[in-house]
């Protein structure tokens, strides 16, 4: 600030320039002088703005735990000389005991009985005020949702009750209840409460995140079943992310909507919506992430070889494994991608250069684990070696099962082991987790199927039979006890291609770095909320 105001006036005219000025350090550090010259000049008017300017630089700027202790002098101020405070300072005061609430929630050396103390104190100035408590039962909904204590009651208690004038924004608490019902499993209510597009819609781009609210749309559309209504709304996320020029959230809900594509088996329209991103100027550029170019480049990959392409994704997944042994910061994914590598160059006959792709996924798989991925892909890779070279692969494919059984005995230790990295966006991976699935294989399935193998093929090489029944259980299927027998001479007969289920990969592995996705923990909220015309619409 140049010079500290000299009047009220001047005073009043710097809080309506800060008022303009963006969130962040200099904002505050203006409201601070501004709360100084308020103290010299006696006016608990000039000093009640001053100190509701700095609570307000304090929440949505860098400094949100400041924010009780300026609100806690405001509070005094309206003890000590009520009168000062017109209709409009007063809706303020009452609705900012609603940001003091999030600002302590967020504290994690605040006790718990300090927070509790603190809706208690809400509620009695509520009641004493002659206010109606929803917004206190919603503010007593969020402290239990964050502690998972009573939640059911909590919700219940706000649920019921009326809306009011210091309530939350009608946006805000339609999407809290739809995610409470989402929570529970609940999906098809979920959707119910949301009410979908029709409200979204309506809902003005600075009141609510819509691009964040279809993409939870989309989540509770997998939940059900509703494959291509949670396409769209995976499509729209993307496109109202690009209005607002979020172009990293929108590739990253493109990328979510490209996988669901694949998924769905429609891989010519995956391929084009995918060559589309990765034509955009700034992808060519290389000023995009080049994490999430590297997903959107390994869907593609995975596209190509479902549409039968094999030489152009085996290209792709080679350059992609080249790319990722750079990743030293994120080991797993190369693993993953290796493996895959591997067996795309088995399908296409070049076995030394499998086995050496295999090796890079078995060294990345030290530092960063991959159970079930990497064993599925050696298992494979063993079937194809016996299937394609006969008597003459056959040690190369013992040697994969080999790899494979250990890494089926590691991860007895690690329970259900082989987790990706997380999504391409945070609070985006729930809505794509849900249609990429992985083969289930549980350490101890794994472990009897491989134990199995073992004793199946010495009782072979016993009957001279190696390739026959190494062909016919180098799958990732594990039979019953009873159908082992008709099962095995099945396979005698069909060279191993009767019964087996080929593991699918198509798993999301690799992590943007920089993405400003939400943290896995916390709760919807509609964190656009800015100021209406009753005051600011909420602290998110």
């Amino acid at each position: 600030m140049p010079t500290a105001p000299q009047t009220t006036d001047e005073l009043y005219q710097a809080l309506k320039e800060n008022d303009r000025r963006p969130y962040g350090r200099t904002r505050t550090v203006t409201a601070e002088e501004l709360v100084e010259a308020a103290e010299q000049f006696g006016e608990p008017v000039a000093l009640v703005h001053a100190l509701l300017e700095l609570q307000e630089a304090y929440t949505y700027g860098s400094e949100p735990r400041k924010s009780p202790v300026v609100f806690a002098r405001v509070l005094a101020l309206f003890d000590e000389q009520p009168d000062v405070f017109d209709e409009r300072m007063r809706h303020t005061l009452f609705w900012r005991f609603k940001w003091v609430a999030n600002a302590l929630r967020a504290l994690p050396e605040m006790p718990l009985a300090s927070l509790r103390q603190w809706l208690t104190e809400m509620r009695d100035r509520y009641e004493k005020a002659g206010l109606g408590l929803q917004p206190y039962y919603g503010q007593a909904y969020q402290l239990a949702a964050h502690v998972g204590e009573d939640t059911t009651l909590a919700y219940e208690l706000w649920a019921a009750r009326t809306r009011t004038r210091l309530s939350d924004c009608e946006a805000c608490e339609i999407c809290e209840r739809a995610l409470y019902h989402l929570a529970a499993g609940d999906d098809e209510r979920a959707l119910g409460v949301w009410e979908g597009l029709r409200l979204a819609a309506d809902w003005p781009a600075d009141a609510v995140d819509t691009a964040r609210l279809h993409g939870d749309l989309a989540e509770a559309c997998m939940h059900l079943g509703r494959h291509d209504e949670a396409l769209r709304h995976l499509t729209r996320s993307a496109e109202q992310d690009l209005r607002r020029g979020g172009r990293l959230d929108a590739f990253c809900a493109y990328s979510n909507a490209a996988q669901l594509t694949l998924d769905l088996g429609r891989v010519e329209d995956c391929i084009a919506l995918l060559d589309s991103l990765l034509a955009e100027p700034d992808v060519a550029a290389g000023e995009l992430d080049d994490r999430l170019v590297a997903q959107l480049r390994l869907t593609r990959a995975r596209a190509l070889h479902a549409g039968e392409d094999l030489k152009a994704a085996t290209a792709e997944f080679v350059a992609l494994a080249a790319e990722s042994a750079a990743w030293d910061d994120d080991p797993g994914s190369h693993s993953m991608i290796a493996a895959e590598t591997a067996v795309l160059l088995g399908e296409s006959g070049e076995f030394g250069r499998a086995r050496q792709a295999a090796d890079q996924a078995l060294a990345a798989h030290a530092k960063a684990p991959r159970y079930e991925q990497l064993s599925n892909c050696l298992r494979e890779l063993a079937r194809l070696q016996a299937q394609r070279q006969g008597q003459a692969g056959l040690a190369d494919a013992r040697t994969y099962l080999a790899d494979a059984g250990r890494i089926a005995d590691e991860a007895r230790g690690y329970g259900t082991a082989g987790r990706s990295a997380c999504g391409a966006r945070g609070r985006r991976a729930p809505a794509a987790g849900h249609h990429l699935k992985l083969t289930s294989m549980s350490s101890e399935s794994t472990k009897e199927g491989w134990r199995l193998n073992e004793r199946l093929y010495d009782r072979a090489s016993r009957r001279g039979e190696e390739l026959i029944m190494l062909l016919g259980v180098v799958g990732s299927w594990v039979p019953a006890p009873a159908e082992r027998s008709s099962r095995a001479a099945r396979c005698r007969k069909t060279l191993g291609h009767g019964g087996r289920t080929r593991g699918t990969l198509r798993t999301r592995i690799i992590a943007p770095r920089n993405h400003r996705g939400r943290p896995p923990a916390p709760r919807w909220r509609a964190a656009g909320c800015r100021r209406t015309s009753q005051g600011w619409n909420g602290y998110a």
